[in-house]
């Protein structure tokens, strides 16, 4: 949809304020320091342990941004926190370098949009990779006041109840962009003699609840059980080579995942062959961890269950109380 920036100073700053409260509502506030490129300010942070989301809020005072940042690391486990994404809108009139802007739909309804600015200081990350990931169909564009149109998306509105955990789904998958982009800077610099790259471009399609690209089926999966892992206390990652897998305090892997988006026989053995080579260097071996859309055919579980690999739905979380 197309829709309309506020650049009316009185009426950010209204919109601005609504929008603190519903972030800041059922949350627990603790005083806690924010990193950022070159700095860090440490103020009150608005901690949603369900949402799995942190909140921060200042006035910037002397430039012309409000400051509204948000991440997803537990303030109780992190002595600093880093900033996934910022959602500034300007204090007033035009400014497009910032990342955020109140926007009236064609609803009438003002709405928190973002322009897919995640760079935070890092060469090639930035809003051309946020485009290049975010899905096109999402979309929408601002329409300002000197005649230009530029590309946003329109999180929620601000009378929604949803708002909160729509920013919070936004953060997130701004976080598991931000590592696939990062994961694909890692592999341009690691010569890969062994280990094949990762298909690009169009993929075979498959069913789940609807016809989706693989590739897209298997991002979502992954940012769900992120999301899940983290909300019961986890120290989850991912990196080149390996979907997600759980350490403990020493940094060990305790349990390593490899995640489908089907229960073919061709998808099962690479899941047993990815799960055993990346895990082989690891000691003690961690627990191995398929994660398959459904459940598997009986000769299949069989031979996991004599391989010491969990089978674990993508819908559900069974075995991690």
């Amino acid at each position: 949809m197309i829709l309309y920036p506020i650049t009316n100073g009185p009426e950010i700053n209204t919109y601005l304020n609504e929008f603190k409260k519903h972030m800041q509502k059922s949350t627990n506030s603790m005083t806690h320091t924010v990193g950022y490129q070159g700095g860090h300010n440490k103020g009150t942070v608005y901690w949603d342990k369900k949402l799995q989301l942190w909140s921060y809020f200042d006035d910037n005072e002397g430039i012309n941004h409000y400051w509204c940042a948000f991440g997803t690391q537990d303030p109780c486990l992190s002595k600093l926190l880093t900033i996934t994404c910022e959602i500034n809108p300007p204090k007033e009139g035009i400014d497009r370098s910032v990342g955020g802007a109140f926007a009236k739909g064609p609803d009438g309804k003002i709405y928190v949009t973002h322009n897919g600015k995640i760079g935070g200081g890092r060469k090639r990350v930035g809003k051309t990779a946020f485009w290049e990931k975010y899905p096109e169909d999402q979309a929408d564009y601002l329409n300002w006041s000197d005649g230009q149109l530029t590309k946003a998306v329109a999180i929620a509105s601000l009378d929604s109840e949803e708002i909160k955990s729509r920013i919070a789904k936004y953060v997130h998958d701004i976080d598991w962009i931000k590592h696939d982009i990062f994961r694909g800077l890692e592999r341009s610099r690691v010569q890969q003699t062994k280990i094949p790259p990762e298909p690009k471009g169009k993929t075979k399609k498959y069913f789940l609840s609807a016809e989706v690209e693989r590739h897209e089926t298997h991002r979502t999966v992954a940012i769900d059980l992120h999301a899940e892992l983290k909300k019961r206390g986890y120290d989850v990652d991912w990196d080149q080579y390996s979907d997600m897998y759980i350490y403990d305090r020493m940094g060990k892997i305790i349990f390593l995942f490899e995640i489908k988006t089907d229960s073919t026989y061709q998808s099962i053995y690479s899941a047993i062959g990815q799960l055993f080579f990346h895990g082989s260097s690891e000691k003690p071996k961690p627990k191995y961890v398929a994660v398959i859309p459904e459940k598997p055919e009986k000769y299949i579980r069989k031979v996991l269950n004599k391989l010491d690999i969990e089978i674990l739905g993508a819908c559900r979380l069974n075995g991690f109380s």
